[in-house]
C-alpha cells in the first residue's frame, strides 16, 4: 500500500536513488515516509513480530523503528 508508490515516485523522479533503494543501498526514502508520526502508528506498529516491541516490554525484543524498516529492505 505505501511500498509500491514509493517506488514508482521514485523510479519517476530519480532512477539512481530508485537505483541504490530497490538495491538495498539506500533505506532513506523508506525512513522519510515514516517519518511522520501518524504513518509510525499507524503502519510500524502493525508490522511488529509478536516477539518485538517499540517499548521495554517483559517477554519481547525491544526493536527501534529504524531497525523495523531496515528489516523491510
Amino acid at each position: 500500500m505505501y511500498i509500491v508508490p514509493l517506488v514508482i515516485g521514485l523510479r519517476i523522479v530519480d532512477i539512481s536513488l530508485y537505483d541504490d533503494f530497490v538495491n538495498g543501498k539506500n533505506d532513506k526514502p523508506l525512513k522519510d515516509l515514516f517519518a511522520f508520526e501518524d504513518m509510525i502508528e499507524y503502519v510500524l506498529h502493525r508490522m511488529l513480530n509478536r516477539d518485538e516491541s517499540f517499548e521495554q516490554v517483559e517477554g519481547k525484543t525491544l526493536i527501534s523503528y529504524d531497525e523495523k524498516i531496515e528489516s523491510f529492505i
